[in-house]
């Protein structure tokens, strides 16, 4: 027997259920997915992320595996085809800790907990797969490498410099300097891939 109390009282957990839920995918959505549609608009190929759920312990075990099980559902959602594919070559891959079965790294702030297996799959990303970590073991050019200390340089005096400035800034250090500007932004595609710095335009190659 039920009374009408207790189905009530049903009811409203279910409810408050449900807005917890879309709240949390709401979240996912500002705070995940927004910065999944930064990078896939840079236009980079080769991306990837990682996701990792830092202070595991400010919820229960099970209410950190619920939330993060979400995480993982969205980000696949948002960025595979239903065949397991990417939308498109310009959308980041998601890569998941294989270890337990490709569920979403947790860390936990006060024990550190799960800092050992960040750690290890980190190392098979950049060591054993290089499945998204191709500039890994590359020679860097030497025009590359003009680049990147001029651009050290500027970033001393700006926050935000033109690819016409930078050219003119490398070419002004040599009499001999010719480099061509598609040059230049292949280069910058590149230092922007291995993190060195944000480039928001296209590639040598798209602009000619």
């Amino acid at each position: 027997y039920t009374s009408s109390s207790d189905e009530g009282n049903y009811f409203s957990v279910e409810n408050n259920h449900t807005h917890a839920d879309r709240e949390l995918e709401n979240d996912i959505v500002k705070n995940v997915l927004f910065w999944v549609d930064i990078i896939r608009q840079l236009g980079l190929v080769g991306t990837a992320i990682l996701p990792i759920a830092s202070f595991d312990d400010a919820f229960h075990r099970d209410e950190a595996e619920r939330r993060c099980g979400v995480l993982k559902q969205l980000l696949l959602k948002h960025c595979e085809c239903p065949h397991g594919k990417l939308m498109s070559e310009n959308f980041p891959k998601v890569i998941f800790d294989e270890s337990t079965n490709g569920s979403i790294l947790r860390v936990n702030t006060t024990t550190i907990e799960g800092i050992e297996s960040l750690q290890e799959v980190i190392d098979g990303i950049a060591v054993r797969q290089r499945s998204c970590c191709g500039h890994i073991g590359m020679k860097v050019s030497s025009s590359s490498q003009m680049i990147q200390a001029t651009l050290q340089r500027l970033k001393q005096e700006f926050k935000v410099v033109r690819v016409d400035r930078v050219l003119a800034e490398v070419n002004s250090q040599s009499s001999s300097s010719n480099m061509k500007l598609s040059e230049l932004q292949d280069a910058l595609v590149f230092l922007s891939e291995i993190g060195d710095v944000l480039y928001f335009g296209e590639s040598g190659r798209k602009s000619s």
